[in-house]
């Protein structure tokens, strides 16, 4: 928590690497509860704990620092239906309500892999605009 506010606080442009399990709400990865105050913990229950504060909003940092996530993902094993580009627009389609109002580029970047075993990966890039003008494609 400590060093992911610092960076920012840095006003340097920032990209975050997160993989889709992160992102995604279906996977137990992304399901959390955000910490604050002296709450009691709740069994079972997983938490995080809060990166922006009072001197830097998380509504702030999206719009004034260069921002870009990069997400991983690849295909689920025994999944052969879902092609590798749906993994990438689901995940867009998950952040896009999350982010328009700090004008993401939701079509940054994106790169997929297939290598000869079979193996079928690929990322995508999402950035603000601070983000684009500093690093344009």
């Amino acid at each position: 928590m400590l060093f992911k506010r610092a960076i920012f606080m840095t006003g340097q442009p920032v990209v975050l690497f997160l993989s889709r399990h992160k992102v995604v709400p279906r996977f137990r990865e992304a399901r959390f509860k955000c910490r604050v105050g002296g709450e009691p913990l709740e069994p079972g229950m997983r938490y995080c704990y809060p990166v922006f504060g009072d001197e830097l909003s998380l509504e702030k940092a999206l719009v004034q620092v260069p921002v870009a996530l990069c997400i991983g993902y690849e295909r689920e094993k025994g999944d052969l239906e879902t092609g590798i580009r749906e993994i990438g627009e689901e995940i867009k389609y998950v952040l896009r309500p999350h982010l328009e109002q700090a004008s993401f580029d939701m079509e940054y970047a994106a790169k997929e892999f297939v290598r000869e075993d079979g193996w079928v990966s690929g990322a995508i890039m999402v950035a603000n605009e601070r983000f684009v003008k500093e690093f344009p494609r």
